[in-house]
C-alpha cells in the first residue's frame, strides 16, 4: 500500500474518508504495520476535527498495533498525539500522564529530537495548570536539546515560548533575553515573519514594565518587518499598539495619528471587530483630550459596528462611554438615557463590573438632578452589589444570640444614624439643596416613627391579648384537670390511668401552641433588626468618601474594602486641600454595629479637624483626632485600660513635590520601590485613652520617587485564618503578595488581593473587617 501524496490537498472530511478506505485495504492484506500508521493518521484527522472520542479511539488502535510490533519510537509518537488530544480537551492530568509515557519511551531509545518535542508539549500543559516553575524547567531542558542538535528553527520557537512564560511570571529581564536570542536566530535565517513576532513580544514586555520608549522602539521594528512582508492585518495591529503607548504617555496627537493609520488599513481589509475597538480607543483619546464632540463621534462609530456584529458586551461598554461624555458636559438627561440603555444590556448578560459602574453613575446623575429618591435607590442597589449574598445566612445563624439589650442598642444606633444621614450623604451639596433634602428626610423620619409607634402598639396589644388568652386557657385546663381527677376517683383504676394520659396530652398541646406563638413573635422582631442593620450599611457606604475625589486628583490608586458583617468597623477617608491630599485607613475597636458607630465618629471628627481647621500636618491631625475621640467617648484616665478607640495610618501627600508625611497609631505604611519594601513605623499607641496619650504622634517625612507604591491597611487581611492548615495568613505573606503585584495596574492589584484573600479564606468564616488602600506616585 502507498499513501497518496496529494492527500494534504483534500478537505478534512475527504482525508478522513481516504484513510478509512486505506485501512480497509490494509486489513484485507493483514498488513499490521500499515494499519498502525493509517490508524495514527486517521486519529490525527479527527483531532483536527475536534472529535475527541474518535481521535482517541483510532490512536489507541494504532498504539496497540505498535506495541505488538515493539516499535517504541512509534509508540512514543502515538502517546504524544493522545496527550495533545487531552490537552486540547482541557484534561490536563491525562495529557501529562500520556506525555510522561511518551517521554520515557523516547529517552529509553535515545531519540533526542523526540525528547525535546515532548518536553516542550509537557511545559505548555504545566503552564496552563499553573505549575509555572515546572513548565519553565521543562522548556529550558528542551532548549538545551535543540542547541545540542543544532535545530535553529525549533530553538527559536522554544525561546519565544520561554520568553512568554518568563514574562507571565514577571521575570522581565530574562524574558527579554530569550526574545532577543530568538530574534538573532530568526534574523540570521532570514525568517522575517518570526522575527516580527519576536520584536512584538519584546515590545509587550517593555509595556508591562511601563518602559514606553523601549516598547515603541521594538513595536516599530516589528512594524517594519510586517511592512516588508506586506502583512497589512499585522501592520494595523502594530499601529494600534503604538497608538496605545502614546495615549498612555499623554501624547494624544501622536496617538491619534497612529490610530488613524490602523483604521485606514482595517477599513481596507474590512476587519469590523478590530475597527470597532480602534474607534473606541480614538474616543478614549479625545475624551482625555477634552475634545468631547469628537469623542462622542468615535464612540458612536464603534457602537454602530458592535450593534451590527451583535457584540452585546461591546455595545454596553460603548453606551457607557457615550454617557460619561454627556455627564462630563453636564447633559444629565442624555447621560441618564445612555446609562439606562447600557445597564439594561449589562443586566441581561450579567456583566457585573459594568452593572456596578452604571449604578454608581446613575446615582450621581439623579443626585445632580435633585431626584434624591431615585439616587438613593441606585446607591442601595450598588451597596447590594458590593455586599455578598451571605449576609442573610450570617444573620440567620446569629439571630438567637440577640438579647433585649442588644435590640435597644440597635434601635438607638438606627435612630442616631437616621438623624445624621442627610448631613453625611450630601455634605458637599450647596446650602439650599441641603435644606430641601433635610426637610424631606425629617418628614420621612416622622412617618417612619409614626408607623413604628403603631406597629409597636399593635405588638403590645397583641401580646396582652395572647397573655390573657393564655391565662384563661391555663385556668380552664386546670379546672378540667381537677374535674378529671375528681371523676377518676369514682372510676376503676384503668379509667383513672386513661384520663391522666389525656390530661398530659392536653398540656403538651397547650405548650406546643405557646411555643409556636413565641416563635412567630421572635421571627418578626428578627426581621425588623435585620432590615435596620442592612439600611445602616447603605448609610455607612454613603458616608465613605466617593472615589472621584482621589480620581480627580489624578492619583493612581485602589481601595479593597471587605466588611466582615453587614456594617464595618474599618473605614477609609481622603480629601484634597491646597494641592495636598490626605489619605487615611483606620481600624476601629470591634466590628459590626459597634465598629460602624465608631467609624462614623472617626469620619466626623476627621472632617472637623482637617476640612474645618485646614490642618495638614500629619501628627497634628492625629493629636487632634485623639482629643476629639476621647472627648466624644467621655473617656477618663480611670479608663486607661479601656480598648475603645481606633488604629490608624494617615498620609499627607504633596504630589507636585513627591513628598509625603506619615503618622500612624499602631498601623504602619509600606513603600515599595525597585522590588524592595520599606516599612514606615507607627507610634505604639491608639487613637483613644492610653497611658502614653500625653505624647505627641510622630511625623515621618518621606521623599517619594516616581513609580513608588504606598500601602496602608488594617490588620484584617493578615489576621485571616485559612489556607491548608487553617492558620493566619500573617503580615509576611501579605508583604510577599504586595511585592509580587506592586508593578501591576492598581485595579488589577485590587482584584488579585481580593481573589487571593478569598482563596486563603476558603470555607473559613471571615474574622475581621478588611481594608487595604494603595496608591502609586
Amino acid at each position: 500500500l502507498q499513501i497518496n501524496k496529494d492527500i494534504d490537498d483534500q478537505t478534512l472530511d475527504g482525508r478522513i474518508d481516504y484513510f478509512k478506505k486505506m485501512i480497509a485495504l490494509a486489513e484485507e492484506e493483514d498488513n499490521k504495520v500499515e494499519m498502525a500508521n493509517l490508524y495514527e493518521q486517521l486519529g490525527k484527522q479527527y483531532e483536527q476535527k475536534k472529535d475527541e472520542k474518535l481521535a482517541l479511539e483510532n490512536l489507541n488502535k494504532a498504539l496497540k498495533l505498535f506495541e505488538e510490533s515493539k516499535n517504541k519510537s512509534k509508540q512514543s509518537e502515538v502517546y504524544h498525539n493522545i496527550g495533545l488530544v487531552y490537552h486540547k480537551g482541557n484534561k490536563k492530568e491525562k495529557a501529562l500522564e500520556n506525555y510522561k509515557k511518551a517521554l520515557d519511551l523516547k529517552e529509553s531509545i535515545g531519540e533526542k529530537q523526540g525528547v525535546s518535542d515532548i518536553m516542550s508539549s509537557t511545559a505548555m500543559v504545566m503552564y496552563d495548570s499553573g505549575r509555572y516553575e515546572n513548565s519553565i524547567d521543562f522548556l529550558e531542558k528542551a532548549l538545551s536539546y535543540e542547541k545540542e542538535l543544532g535545530n535553529k528553527e525549533k530553538e527559536a520557537d522554544i525561546l519565544n515560548k520561554l520568553g512568554k512564560m518568563l514574562e507571565g511570571t514577571y521575570r522581565f529581564d530574562k524574558s527579554i533575553d530569550c526574545f532577543t536570542e530568538a530574534v538573532k536566530i530568526q534574523e540570521d535565517k532570514g525568517d522575517t515573519i518570526e522575527a516580527a513576532m519576536a520584536y512584538n513580544n519584546i515590545g509587550d514586555v517593555y509595556v508591562e514594565q511601563k518602559n514606553y520608549d523601549k516598547a515603541i522602539e521594538f513595536y516599530e521594528k516589528s512594524l517594519e518587518k510586517d511592512k516588508l512582508l506586506g502583512k497589512e492585518k499585522d501592520m494595523a495591529a502594530g499601529y494600534n499598539n503604538i497608538g496605545i503607548i502614546y495615549y498612555e504617555k499623554g501624547d494624544f496627537e501622536t496617538s491619534m495619528s497612529y490610530y488613524e493609520k490602523s483604521v485606514n488599513l482595517l477599513e481596507k481589509l474590512n476587519q469590523q471587530q478590530q475597527l470597532a475597538q480602534s474607534y473606541n480607543n480614538m474616543g478614549n483619546v479625545n475624551y482625555d483630550w477634552t475634545k468631547y464632540k469628537e469623542a462622542i463621534d468615535y464612540y458612536t462609530k464603534s457602537l454602530k459596528i458592535k450593534e451590527g456584529l451583535k457584540m452585546e458586551k461591546g455595545v454596553a461598554n460603548s453606551l457607557f462611554n457615550i454617557a460619561n461624555v454627556h455627564k462630563t458636559l453636564g447633559e444629565m438627561l442624555k447621560a441618564k438615557d445612555f446609562y439606562l440603555r447600557s445597564n439594561e444590556i449589562a443586566e441581561r448578560i450579567k456583566y457585573a463590573e459594568l452593572i456596578k459602574a452604571n449604578y454608581e453613575a446613575l446615582a450621581e446623575v439623579y443626585s445632580s438632578m435633585e431626584d434624591f429618591k431615585i439616587a438613593m435607590e441606585y446607591y442601595k442597589k450598588l451597596s447590594e452589589k458590593l455586599h455578598p449574598a451571605k449576609v442573610k445566612r450570617q444573620i440567620s445563624e446569629k439571630q438567637l444570640k440577640y438579647t433585649d439589650r442588644e435590640n435597644e442598642e440597635i434601635a438607638f444606633l438606627r435612630e442616631e444614624l437616621e438623624k445624621q444621614k442627610i448631613l453625611v450623604k450630601f455634605e458637599t451639596s450647596n446650602k439650599e439643596m441641603m435644606m430641601k433634602l433635610k426637610d424631606a428626610e425629617i418628614e420621612r423620619q416622622e412617618e417612619i416613627l409614626m408607623r413604628q409607634r403603631i406597629l409597636l402598639g399593635s405588638f403590645v396589644f397583641g401580646f396582652i391579648v395572647i397573655l390573657i388568652f393564655s391565662v384563661i386557657i391555663y385556668r380552664q385546663s386546670q379546672q378540667r384537670k381537677r374535674a378529671n381527677q375528681k371523676l377518676a376517683m369514682q372510676n376503676e383504676e384503668i379509667q383513672q390511668q386513661k384520663e391522666e394520659i389525656e390530661a398530659q396530652r392536653d398540656e403538651i398541646e397547650y405548650q406546643r401552641d405557646f411555643v409556636v406563638e413565641q416563635k412567630d413573635l421572635i421571627e418578626e422582631q428578627k426581621k425588623e433588626i435585620t432590615d435596620s442593620i442592612v439600611y445602616a450599611s447603605i448609610i455607612q457606604s454613603a458616608i465613605l468618601p466617593p472615589a472621584r475625589i482621589i480620581t480627580q486628583a489624578a492619583l493612581d490608586h485602589f481601595v479593597l474594602y471587605k466588611p466582615r458583617d453587614i456594617v464595618s468597623g474599618d473605614f477609609y477617608w481622603f480629601t484634597v486641600l491646597d494641592n495636598k491630599m490626605v489619605i487615611v485607613a483606620a481600624d476601629c475597636t470591634g466590628h459590626g454595629v459597634p465598629g460602624a458607630f465608631m467609624s462614623m465618629l472617626g469620619i466626623a471628627t476627621l472632617n472637623e479637624v482637617v476640612n474645618k481647621d485646614k490642618n495638614l500636618v500629619a501628627s497634628d491631625i492625629l493629636n487632634e483626632l485623639r482629643k476629639g475621640i476621647i472627648s466624644s467617648l467621655h473617656q477618663t484616665e480611670e479608663e486607661i485600660e479601656a480598648k475603645d478607640g481606633m488604629d490608624i495610618s494617615l498620609c499627607v501627600l504633596d504630589t507636585n513635590k513627591k513628598h509625603m508625611q506619615f503618622a500612624g497609631a499602631y498601623n504602619p505604611a509600606l513603600v515599595l520601590r525597585n522590588n524592595e519594601i520599606e516599612k514606615i513605623k507607627a507610634d505604639p499607641m491608639p487613637i483613644g485613652i492610653h497611658r502614653n496619650m500625653n505624647n505627641s504622634f510622630t511625623d515621618n517625612e518621606y521623599d517619594l520617587q516616581e513609580g513608588d507604591v504606598v500601602y496602608i491597611f488594617s490588620d484584617g487581611y493578615a489576621d485571616q485564618f485559612g489556607g491548608p492548615k487553617g492558620k493566619k495568613l500573617k503580615i509576611k505573606k501579605f508583604k510577599e503578595y504586595l511585592l509580587e503585584i506592586h508593578q501591576k495596574p492598581m485595579e488589577e492589584q485590587k482584584a488579585i488581593l481580593d481573589e487571593r484573600f478569598e482563596e486563603w479564606k476558603g470555607n473559613t468564616e471571615q474574622i475581621d473587617d478588611v481594608l487595604v488602600v494603595g496608591f502609586r506616585v
